[in-house]
Order: structure tokens, then sequence, then C-alpha cells
């Protein structure tokens, strides 16, 4: 199974989604490991550098654009589950990325700036879509909600305004707490650490994700 974790805005959490995702399945005994595909930061591959050796292992390979697809579909060879931590760009690097990917998962924020480079990626994610669609292939693609509050007018216009897109919503929101800022300094994953809040929220969205992809091939 491969999964994308990409935005085309930088700062919406999708290393530290990737992070923490594949912690989760790795701790479920999955096999996993994630494509860096951020050429200038890197992040992932520097968090897996920090990572103990008592912990479950992740491999993170570093990953250029025109290698995605064929890197992804080589590491299903040897992984149960491969998450491409997608690059904030445009161009053919993000086409790369939601081709390759069986399932795509999308953070947003609750900013007004997140949803206008949305709404750019989503003509993006439409061509890729209607790409596999007429080649039957299982694909879905889902929005995730992240520093997320609940409690402000802007997290609620946000909710009303999604449900407009041609796209799934997750159930789990994901808070914006301490815990997942120490996480890419620390090699772990916020279910390896003892806040017990971020902790529920990766536990909740891995169970969630997990469940999108038994559907996706029944």
């Amino acid at each position: 199974m491969i999964i994308s974790v990409t935005n085309l805005k930088g700062g919406v959490g999708k290393s530290t989604i990737s992070q923490n995702l594949a912690v989760w399945f790795a701790h479920q005994g999955k096999r996993v490991c994630i494509l860096d595909t951020d050429m200038e930061q890197r992040t992932s591959m520097r968090w897996a550098g920090l990572r103990g050796s008592t912990l479950p292992y992740i491999a993170v390979f570093g990953v250029e654009s025109d290698q995605i697809i064929r890197t992804s579909a080589k590491q299903a060879e040897d992984y149960d589950i491969i998450i491409i931590d997608g690059t904030p760009q445009l161009g053919k690097t993000a086409l790369a990325t939601v081709m390759a990917s069986d399932m795509v998962l999308v953070p947003i924020t609750p900013s007004a700036f997140d949803m206008w480079s949305f709404e750019n990626f989503l003509n993006r994610y439409q061509e890729v879509k209607e790409v596999k669609t007429a080649k039957d292939i299982p694909f879905k693609a889902y929005i995730i909600l992240n520093k997320f509050t609940g409690k402000t007018n802007l997290d609620k216009n946000v909710l009303d305004v999604i449900q407009d897109f041609d796209m799934g919503v997750l159930e789990t929101k994901i808070g914006d707490r301490v815990a997942y800022r120490e996480c890419p300094i620390t090699g772990l994953g916020v279910v390896e650490m003892k806040e017990k809040k971020s902790k529920a929220e990766i536990e909740q969205l891995g169970e969630e994700v997990l469940t999108k992809i038994k559907n996706l091939h029944s």
C-alpha cells in the first residue's frame, strides 16, 4: 500500500503526519518505509537518523522527483506500507506523488492560505483521478484537518468549505499540540511519548486509515 501525504503548501504538517503514521503502522507489526521527496529540507531523513535502535525500524529514503513512481513501486516489493512525504511543489513532483499512490492524504490547517493552495492542488488531483479511474485503478484521497481546535470561527468555516470539495474528509482531526513539534527533534512518534491526547489522535488516525485501506480493496 502506497500512501502519500501531500499538499502544495508548506507548513501544513506533511512530514509530521507521515512520520507519526509510519510509527503507528510499525507498532502494528507492519514493514514501513518513508520516501522523503523534499530535496531541500529532508525532514523525514533527519528524523529517522534520531530514532533509537530499540524502537521499531522505519526505513527512510531520499527520492528525486523523477524517481517517485519507480521507487515507490520497487519498495512495495519489500514493505507493507510506503508513505510518501510530499514536497510543497505544484509541478511534476506533485503529479508523480499522486500518480504513484493508492491513497492520498492532504493535510489542511484552518487558514485562508491553505484553502487557496488546496484549490490549485485539487485541479492536479482531478487530472490524476481521471487517469486512474479510466484504468480502473483503486484510488482514494482524503483531507486531514491539522492544527485544528474546533473553537474558532475559522475552524468552523473550514469544516463547511471542505464539504464542497470533491474529496473525502477523515473524521480524525489533529490538534495543535507541543508533542507534534517535539517529534522531529527526538526521532519519536507521539505514540512513543507520554502526551495522551496526541497519542490518542494518531491511534485514531491510524485505525481510520487502516479501515480505508481495507475498504479500498474490498
